[in-house]
């Protein structure tokens, strides 16, 4: 299983654990869980186990991905939406949605800074500068 970059953090509230993660290889991560099934096309999966939340998603997800599983995980831990009253709704989503961008933001910074490295091996390598 192939994890490029994961933040485990507790879920406000709800007394739940949380871990996103970005890989290349959704399968494997499905897998490691015992669920059987190709998950190889998923974009973003979730699994629950006891209080354990674990948001895989793949390394070129987009923000649709992200909100859909936020919706998901909303389902898994029984929450009512009231429509009269949607504070806890939107805090918490605004919660979990600002940390899977921060972390899918500090992925695309250890990339760069990889690429970047990676580039200046490169041109060490040809002599190109």
């Amino acid at each position: 299983m192939a994890i490029l970059h994961s933040r485990r953090t507790k879920i406000p509230v709800y007394g739940q654990n949380l871990t996103i993660a970005f890989t290349d290889n959704i399968h494997d991560c499905i897998e490691s869980h015992g669920i059987l099934g190709d998950y190889s096309q998923c974009a973003g999966v979730i699994v629950k186990q006891g209080v354990n939340f674990y948001l895989y998603f793949r390394k070129d997800a987009d923000e649709a991905t992200f909100v859909h599983l936020v919706n998901r995980l909303f389902s898994m831990i029984d929450y009512k939406s009231d429509p009269d009253n949607d504070e806890p709704q939107a805090y918490l989503t605004d919660t979990i949605f600002s940390l899977i961008k921060k972390e899918y933001g500090k992925l695309l910074q250890k990339n760069y800074k990889k690429d970047k490295i990676v580039g200046k091996t490169q041109n060490k390598i040809t002599g190109n500068v």
